[in-house]
């Protein structure tokens, strides 16, 4: 008499974040365990079916008994073997371990698994579990980036970013894995006038290249290329649709070239700033390997600045009361330049004038000391001698001048009052 066979248990042993299964990340693995009381050689087939959530049959991994071997049963476009699969038979039981690989197809999430065993005589066992798993063969980029997005033409450009899957078959969320290394051909950042701009590789799900933005002033948008080594990913731009823009504007026009290049990393970090702390982080994140080295002597020459101009003046209130405003006015209107709002800077000396005349005493310090930082490295070099030692010799510089110049302000000061006093001492009746 012949007996239905009956199903086991059965399960995939090795998801990939909670219950998915990536493209051509891996060889996953199921397991399944059914019997038959006719004997394991009464059973033919023993069939692993992934379904939509609406039921539609996705792929079927099919064991023979009769060969002992695995196929694609249906879905080739979407599944592959493995390596490693096998079957222990014994008695009346048949324990299988499905060895496979998801493809670039079409993904689906809320899939269901089924386990179909099937005897000589056509009798069969199904079991299925719903919303077991979600098949993402789908690839977004986020965190995409770029060092500068307002800047002058041709300007030196750093993008970088990540591509990854997305956590769902259709959504544009990131997950935590992404394919290796082999996968990728390489990605390219195209513009919007469909002109590759630059290409690279793709090392651990991450890329960074270097490329230049445009040589005239214009808005331009750029976009991941992703480009796949699998003749089954169609490779395209990222579905995401993650861009960055940049702003080309006019050339600084100014006229010394280290003050040029920090200005240019400066301004290009800006974007209508106006707080003095936000404004400082912004332009020590711009700087490069040498201005962090200068840290220390910059805050020692604001140190002895701001001494000085509060030793003259006999008041911290004075100076607070017209240096911060000073700043965050600058770096306002600075900002607008940049992010197009305000006027259009065509040189240096056009900055001063936008300052206006009563913050010119006030700023001078401001440029003084980005200046002199600029300078330092190559007096270094010509002078043969120290850093340290170069920076302390411009310290006595500066107190020997604040020194002197208090001196005949003192001078005079008493000359004054000495004179004011004679004369109120002479006509007083």
């Amino acid at each position: 008499m012949n007996v239905v066979p009956v199903n086991g248990a059965y399960i995939i042993t090795d998801f990939t974040d909670s219950d998915n299964l990536y493209a051509q990340l891996k060889d996953y693995t199921a397991t399944a365990s059914v019997t038959d009381a006719n004997t394991y050689p009464d059973i033919t087939t023993v069939d692993l079916t992934v379904k939509t959530g609406a039921g539609a049959t996705i792929g079927t991994i099919r064991y023979t008994e009769d060969t002992d071997t695995f196929s694609i049963f249906t879905g080739t476009q979407l599944f592959e073997l493995g390596t490693g699969s096998a079957a222990v038979r014994a008695g009346n039981t048949i324990d299988v371990t499905y060895k496979f690989r998801v493809k670039w197809g079409t993904g689906s999430e809320g899939c269901t698994l089924e386990l179909t065993t099937t005897d000589a005589s056509g009798a069969y066992d199904t079991d299925s579990t719903t919303n077991y798993l979600d098949v993402i063969t789908r690839l977004i980029t986020y965190d995409f980036a770029v060092n500068a997005t307002n800047c002058v033409p041709s300007y030196p450009l750093h993008f970088s970013g990540k591509i990854h899957y997305a956590n769902t078959a259709t959504g544009d969320s990131p997950s935590a894995s992404y394919p290796s290394d082999p996968e990728f051909t390489g990605m390219a950042i195209v513009d919007d006038e469909y002109i590759t701009t630059v290409t690279g590789t793709v090392s651990s799900g991450a890329f960074a290249v270097n490329g230049t933005a445009k040589a005239s002033g214009r808005v331009t948008q750029y976009r991941i290329y992703i480009d796949m080594a699998d003749a089954d990913y169609a490779d395209d731009y990222a579905p995401d649709g993650d861009t960055v823009t940049v702003t080309t504007t006019g050339a600084w026009g100014l006229t010394w070239p280290p003050l040029q290049q920090i200005l240019d990393d400066i301004f290009s970090h800006f974007t209508g700033l106006v707080g003095i702390v936000t404004a400082i982080q912004s332009v020590i994140t711009a700087f490069s390997a040498w201005f962090l080295q200068s840290v220390a002597a910059i805050i020692s020459l604001i140190y002895w600045v701001m001494m000085a101009v509060i030793y003259a003046s006999s008041s911290v209130i004075f100076w607070l009361g017209q240096f911060v405003p000073a700043v965050i006015n600058v770096f306002t209107i600075i900002g607008a330049m940049i992010d197009g709002s305000g006027a259009i800077v065509t040189g240096l000396g056009d900055l001063w004038g936008y300052f206006g005349f009563s913050q010119w005493l006030t700023i001078i310090p401001i440029f003084g000391i980005w200046y002199w930082v600029a300078g330092l490295a190559w007096r270094v070099k010509r002078s043969g001698r120290g850093t340290i030692d170069v920076i302390v010799g411009d310290l006595q510089v500066v107190a020997w001048i604040v020194g002197e110049v208090w001196g005949w302000v003192y001078l005079v000061f008493n000359a004054v009052v000495n004179l004011v006093f004679t004369l109120i001492s002479y006509f007083k009746p």
